[in-house]
């Protein structure tokens, strides 16, 4: 199944019965990936995605510098990082239909075990505690700030003996650190992003390059769902489009 991350920026340029009706019967979209909090998703906008048919998963908004979600926070300020965390992961769940929702999730910036762990405890027992229908998908990150290859993120994952964690293989910033062979720990994968990307831009519309070297990658890997991550293209739709007729050579496409 082929999805799309939907934030903000996508309601700053289209409304959202404009967008959720291209998305469903323009473009064969059946997936959306919210990256939204509740203050930045208007309840009209709320209600009209929660009666889509979509299919959803959530990607934490990191991007919403007012809400403190940085796992490497948890040395300093623990208390607001752990009220900001519950708050999401509540409102994440309005978007649990059938089956768990796949919740993504980044590793701590500052790349300690300690950390990262800690934090995925936290994580965990919330889920046990609240009794949240919700699966932890762990994602291997490349920014100007620190990279996680997938192998690090397993070398993480594989200390919890549970089905409410896995892996959310970007198949871009894996091939960007370098990586060459895909990830033997096929199990272990829950979800999948791909983009276009350049050396010096990511989430980008999928160009012959990127299609052929991510496709390669995926190859040998068994199917999840992806999720285009286009939010770096200016021409959103066009960039859409362009993705999909690229994944259509995909046996994980549309």
């Amino acid at each position: 199944m082929t999805g799309i991350t939907f934030e903000e920026k996508l309601l700053d340029d289209y409304d959202a019965p404009e967008l959720i009706s291209r998305l469903e019967s323009t473009h064969s979209i059946r997936h959306l990936e919210i990256s939204l909090a509740e203050e930045t998703l208007p309840k009209a906008s709320l209600d009209l995605i929660l009666k889509s048919p979509f299919r959803f998963s959530y990607h934490v908004p990191y991007q919403l510098e007012k809400l403190p979600l940085e796992a490497a926070l948890l040395k300093t300020y623990p208390r607001e990082l752990m009220q900001s965390t519950r708050k999401i992961l509540d409102f994440s769940s309005h978007f649990q239909r059938q089956g768990p929702l796949t919740v993504v999730i980044h590793p701590s910036q500052d790349k300690s075990l300690d950390s990262n762990l800690k934090y995925l405890d936290f994580l965990l027992e919330y889920l046990a505690k609240k009794d949240l229908d919700l699966v932890l998908s762990l994602e291997n990150i490349h920014n100007d700030y620190t990279t996680y290859t997938p192998e690090d993120v397993h070398e993480i994952v594989r200390k919890f003996a549970t089905d409410r964690l896995g892996i959310c293989l970007d198949v871009p910033n894996a091939l960007i650190a370098g990586a060459v062979d895909p990830p033997a720990f096929t199990d272990a994968l829950n979800h999948y992003h791909l983009h276009g990307f350049t050396r010096e831009k990511k989430h980008l519309a999928l160009d012959q390059e990127t299609f052929t070297r991510s496709r390669d990658y995926l190859a040998a890997l068994p199917p999840r769902t992806m999720v285009l991550e286009l939010l770096g293209t200016d021409h959103y739709f066009a960039a859409l489009e362009n993705s999909l007729n690229w994944l259509r050579q995909m046996k994980t496409g549309p």
